[in-house]
């Protein structure tokens, strides 16, 4: 009798099962069904997706970024200025004659530009006459007046090795008795401010130098040797507390490429139109690919980068929501093709307004953004070559009409 009663609560509940599939769905689970959702996709090849760009210098100067740059080549000329710390009450009284020798200490790094091969290098050091700031400019910099008389210079050959040598260069005195005059102005708000160093005109290279910044450890120095009062020799030890590059690039043409370049920190903004997709869809990816201009794209001696990062750009705010950016990576061994694979969120936040919105190209990290003058190149929107522009495609649903 047991087995039958199992035997019939099985199949009422097998009924009811039944029953239950053949109901209608609720209003939830309505909206999830497929005939009821359109899948869209727009392409660059359907639309200008992209339909114009900006391209901003986010930096006058590279300031204290950890490295500082000499030289010219590939049509940039690169100076440089370095401030030294305060010389000490103690040696107020010291006079020219009183200072045996200053030296000059630098430490270059590993990369350059320009005739590695065959280089022409060399600059000269001279004194800084007036106040200078993080907003100065290599206009402003090399204005009559600005830079006086020259202390000493370099010229020669850096070997670019894996472990490189220091380089020591001798200073004219009277550059230190110059500052002890100042110091004991009252006056005197700076005591001094700096040296620069200015390529000789045959330079065909630019070199990279360790300069001040966070974390560094190899930086400018000056080592001054003297007579004290007793006549003893001493020495003081001066170490860069400011130093700063001031860079003068070629006059970019207007001609829609889209351009990522250190030193400054130039990027490109590209402007998005996404107006023609129903506010509120379901935006369900957005990727897109960018192709480079290897004729025009400039590098130094190290190896192409292969990440890129791209900054969602909120006009609201007037600058950069931090929370969103993204990366875009080599999708080729030539390194010509970088792609990528989600800009969902962006879209997403243009599609809840006018569906409009800027996304900004720039190098990934600080070594690609301050520590090199690469200039990476890519083909833009109005490029004869349509097979280069850049490709943007956007999947989104939308719910049909009931």
């Amino acid at each position: 009798m047991k087995l039958r009663l199992d035997y019939f609560f099985g199949f009422l509940l097998s009924i009811v099962l039944l029953y239950s599939c053949n109901e209608k769905p609720t209003d939830i689970a309505y909206e999830l069904i497929s005939d009821t959702v359109s899948i869209n996709i727009i392409s660059h090849s359907d639309t200008n997706l992209i339909y114009g760009i900006e391209r901003k210098v986010n930096s006058p100067c590279a300031f204290n970024t950890g490295n500082f740059f000499v030289g010219k080549a590939k049509g940039i000329d690169a100076i440089s200025v370095i401030r030294f710390g305060y010389l000490p009450d103690s040696v107020s009284y010291l006079k020219e004659s009183d200072i045996e020798s200053v030296t000059l200490y630098l430490f270059p790094s590993r990369y350059a530009m320009g005739d590695t091969i065959n280089p022409s290098f060399g600059f000269q050091i001279k004194k800084v006459e007036n106040y200078w700031s993080a907003s100065a400019t290599f206009d402003s910099l090399t204005i009559p007046g600005m830079i006086s008389y020259q202390v000493g210079s370099f010229e020669g050959k850096i070997d670019l090795l894996d472990t490189m040598k220091s380089i020591e260069i001798n200073l004219d005195k009277k550059i230190i008795a110059d500052w002890l005059v100042r110091r004991t102005d009252t006056n005197a708000y700076v005591v001094n401010w700096g040296i620069a160093l200015i390529p000789t005109n045959n330079t065909n290279v630019i070199h990279s130098f360790n300069g001040q910044g966070i974390g560094s450890v190899l930086m400018p120095g000056l080592k001054i040797i003297f007579n004290n009062k007793e006549n003893n020799k001493d020495t003081i030890n001066l170490d860069a507390a400011i130093n700063s590059s001031f860079i003068k690039y070629p006059d970019y043409k207007d001609d829609g490429k889209i351009v990522f370049q250190g030193g400054l920190d130039v990027r490109t903004n590209l402007l998005f139109d996404l107006s023609m997709i129903p506010p509120f869809s379901g935006i369900s990816k957005m990727d897109m690919q960018l192709t480079i201009d290897k004729e025009n794209t400039v590098l130094g001696n190290l190896k192409q980068v292969e990440v890129f990062r791209i900054d969602f750009v909120n006009d609201t705010a007037k600058g950069l929501l931090g929370n969103y950016f993204y990366y875009m990576e080599a999708s080729d061994t030539n390194l010509t093709k970088f792609y990528c694979p989600s800009l969902t969120s962006a879209a997403e936040m243009w599609n809840r307004r006018d569906g409009k919105g800027k996304l900004q190209v720039r190098g990934s990290d600080v070594e690609s953004l301050y520590r090199r003058l690469d200039r990476y190149v890519f083909y833009g929107i109005n490029d004869p070559d349509t097979n280069k522009r850049p490709k943007v495609r956007v999947i989104y649903t939308t719910r049909k009409k009931r």
